[in-house]
C-alpha cells in the first residue's frame, strides 16, 4: 500500500499509470474507490491501518497466510505490519477503501483498554459483515473523506482529519462488537496493558529474528519475570508464546513467499544453524521447514 501514497499529484489526488483518478491522500491518509488500478497481485506489506469495504462483486485475499473471501456489504480491516498475497477481485467488484497511519488513534489507546483489546480481535479476525445501514453510514464518511481531501488545507486540518478518523473508526468498533463474541471490558488501561502494547509493538519491529524474553526485556526496559507478569496479566498468555507465535509466523512468510534457502532464512532470524532452525519450526507448526514449504507449494 506504500506505493499508492507514492503516486499523488501536486493537489493530492491518486493516479494509476495511464493518469487515471484512484483517489485522494495527504500525508497521513489516503481514499480510493477504483482498484483496478492499484497493484493487488504481488505481496503488500501493509503500513498504515487500512478499511476496505466490499459494496459488488467478491473480493479474495490472503492476509498473513490465511485466506479470506468478501462479499457484498463485508468489510476487512488490515492493521499495520499484516502482509497481503494473491488478492482476486470478480469482473464486477466494487470497492470503497481508505487508509491511514496509527497517529489518529494513539490518543485514544492511551485512554482505554478496549480499543487494544479490540485491535487484537481484529488482527485475529479482520472481516466483518455490515448491514446496509452500516454501508451507508460508511459511503457518507467516505464521501465527506474524499471531499475534504480534495480541499486545500486550512488551519486545524491536521487535528480535523483525525478526529474525524477516530470518529469513522469507533463507528467500526462498534459493529466489530455487534457482530462478534468480542466484548469490551471497560476500565482504564493498566500499566500491564501499555507494558504489553509496547512489547507487541517491538515485537512486529523485530520481525521475528529475536525469541529471548530477556531481550524483549531489556529493551523495555524491565525485568524478564516482570514482562511475562504483566503480559500474562495483559492477554492470559506468557510472553514466550507470544514471542514464538509471532517469529513463526514471520518464518513462514518467508518459507511461502521468498525463494532463498532453509540455510538462508536460518541465517536471516538469526538462528546457529539449519538443524537448530528446522527443530524449532518443528516444534511449532509439526512440519519441517522442507516439510512446509512443499506443502504450501502444493496449495
Amino acid at each position: 500500500m506504500d506505493g499508492i501514497l507514492e503516486q499523488k499529484d501536486k493537489k493530492g489526488a491518486l493516479v494509476g499509470e495511464d493518469n487515471e483518478l484512484l483517489g485522494y491522500a495527504d500525508d497521513e491518509v489516503f481514499a480510493v474507490d477504483n482498484f483496478k488500478d492499484i497493484p493487488h497481485t504481488s505481496i503488500q506489506h501493509i503500513h498504515p491501518i487500512v478499511v476496505v469495504i466490499c459494496k459488488s462483486g467478491k473480493l479474495q485475499v490472503v492476509i498473513d497466510g490465511k485466506e479470506y473471501r468478501l462479499e457484498p456489504n463485508d468489510a476487512i480491516v488490515l492493521l499495520p505490519h499484516t502482509v497481503t498475497d494473491s488478492f482476486m477481485a470478480s469482473p464486477d467488484v466494487s470497492v470503497s477503501a481508505f487508509g491511514f497511519t496509527s497517529a489518529p488513534l494513539e490518543r485514544s489507546i492511551h485512554k482505554g483498554k478496549d480499543l487494544v483489546d479490540c485491535m487484537l480481535y481484529i488482527r485475529s479476525h479482520p472481516v466483518t459483515k455490515l448491514s446496509d445501514e452500516d454501508v451507508e453510514l460508511f459511503e457518507a464518511y467516505f464521501s465527506l473523506l474524499k471531499l475534504k481531501l480534495q480541499q486545500p488545507r486550512r488551519i486545524y486540518h491536521q487535528e480535523t482529519m483525525r478526529s474525524f478518523l477516530r470518529s469513522c473508526f469507533f463507528e467500526l468498533f462498534s459493529i466489530i462488537n455487534r457482530n462478534s463474541r468480542f466484548q469490551p471490558s471497560g476500565g482504564m488501561i493498566t500499566q500491564s496493558d501499555l507494558l504489553f502494547r509496547r512489547f507487541l509493538s517491538l515485537l512486529q519491529e523485530n520481525g521475528g529474528h529475536d525469541r529471548s524474553v530477556v531481550y524483549y526485556a531489556q529493551k523495555l526496559c524491565v525485568t524478564p519475570k516482570y514482562l511475562s507478569s504483566a503480559v500474562k496479566a495483559a492477554s492470559g498468555r506468557t510472553a514466550l508464546v507470544w514471542i514464538h507465535e509471532f517469529s513463526i509466523e514471520c518464518i513462514k512468510r518467508s518459507l511461502r513467499y521468498t525463494t532463498r534457502t532453509i540455510k538462508e532464512i536460518a541465517e536471516e532470524f538469526n538462528f546457529p544453524n539449519a538443524s537448530f532452525f528446522g527443530k524449532f519450526v518443528k516444534s511449532q507448526i509439526g512440519l519441517s521447514p522442507k516439510e512446509y514449504r512443499r506443502k504450501q507449494t502444493e496449495v
